[in-house]
C-alpha cells in the first residue's frame, strides 16, 4: 500500500525569491520575461509566507533534531541578498536549516562572512574544467571568488551532468583540486526541453561507459580504506541505469516532490 504523504513529511522548502540572473547558463529552463529589469531586486516576501515556513517547521516531529531545509532559490538567489538575511532574520525563532543554490559570481566578502556567521549552507554551480562552455564563466578560475568560495564553512559543489561534462571522475579531482580541501560533490541530471541545444545533450556513449569504469574503479580502492564520497556515489548510480534507454533521457521531468 502506497504510503499517504502529509504536511508532516516536509523535508525541504524551495522558497523562490526571484527568477532574475546575471548568468545565461545553456541548459537553464528559467527563461527571463522580456521588458523587465534584469538587476529588478525589490521583492518583498508576505508575512503569510513566513507564518506558513513556520507552521511546516512546527508540524515536523523531532524537528529540533531533524529540521527541515529552507532553500533560496532563483534565479540568482544572491542578487536577492537583502530578502535572504530578512527572511533568515524573521525565521531564527524556530529550527530551521537554510541554504541556497548560487553560480557564486557575486560573493563578496560580506556576504560569506554572513553566510559563515548564520550557518547559511553554500551551494556552488560549476561544471568542472568545461564550465566556461556551459556557463559562460567558470568562478573556480577566478582568483577572488575561489577564495571566498574557499572561506564558506558549508559548501557543496553541483555539477550538471552533460555533453561536456559526463566524465565524474575528471570533474571530481579537478573540483577537489580547485578547493583544496573535501567539499561534498553532488551531479544533476540534464533536464531538456525544445530550447535546449543538442550540443548539450550528443555525446559518445562509448566514451561515458569508459568514464564509469574509471570512475567506479577509483571509488572501489577509495572503499577499501573506507574513504570514498557516499555523496558523489549516491547522485551518480541512480543516472547510470537511465543511460541504458537513450530514449528517456531528453524526458523532461522533476524530483519525488511528496516531502518538498
Amino acid at each position: 500500500m502506497s504510503k499517504i504523504y502529509t504536511e508532516m513529511d516536509i523535508d525541504t522548502i524551495y522558497l523562490t525569491i526571484g527568477l532574475k540572473c546575471n548568468l545565461r547558463c545553456k541548459y537553464c529552463y528559467q527563461y527571463e520575461d522580456s521588458g523587465k529589469s534584469l538587476y529588478t531586486t525589490n521583492t518583498m516576501v508576505s508575512d503569510k509566507v513566513i507564518s506558513h515556513i513556520k507552521r511546516l517547521v512546527l508540524l515536523r516531529p523531532f524537528t529540533e533534531r531533524n529540521p527541515i531545509t529552507l532553500c533560496f532559490w532563483g534565479g540568482e538567489p544572491f542578487l536577492y541578498f537583502d530578502v535572504i538575511k530578512d527572511i533568515v532574520e524573521k525565521l531564527k525563532d524556530v529550527p530551521i536549516l537554510s541554504s541556497t543554490v548560487s553560480n557564486g559570481t557575486l560573493l563578496t566578502q560580506e556576504i560569506v562572512n554572513w553566510c559563515n556567521e548564520n550557518k547559511l549552507h553554500v551551494t556552488i554551480s560549476n561544471d568542472g574544467p568545461e564550465t566556461e562552455k556551459t556557463r559562460g564563466v567558470n568562478v573556480l578560475e577566478n582568483p577572488v571568488l575561489l577564495n571566498l568560495i574557499k572561506q564558506l564553512n558549508n559548501c557543496l559543489i553541483e555539477s550538471t551532468f552533460s555533453a561536456y561534462n559526463y566524465d565524474y571522475l575528471r570533474t571530481y579531482f579537478y573540483l577537489r583540486t580547485k578547493m583544496d580541501r573535501h567539499v561534498g560533490v553532488h551531479f544533476n541530471w540534464l533536464n531538456c526541453d525544445e530550447h535546449t541545444s543538442p550540443e548539450l545533450y550528443s555525446f559518445d556513449y562509448d566514451k561515458y561507459s569508459e568514464a564509469l569504469d574509471r570512475f567506479f574503479e577509483h571509488q572501489f580502492v577509495l572503499c577499501k580504506t573506507k574513504q570514498f564520497d557516499a555523496t558523489l556515489l549516491q547522485t551518480i548510480i541512480p543516472l547510470a541505469p537511465r543511460m541504458t534507454n537513450p530514449s528517456k533521457t531528453l524526458w523532461p521531468s522533476c524530483g519525488q516532490m511528496r516531502k518538498k
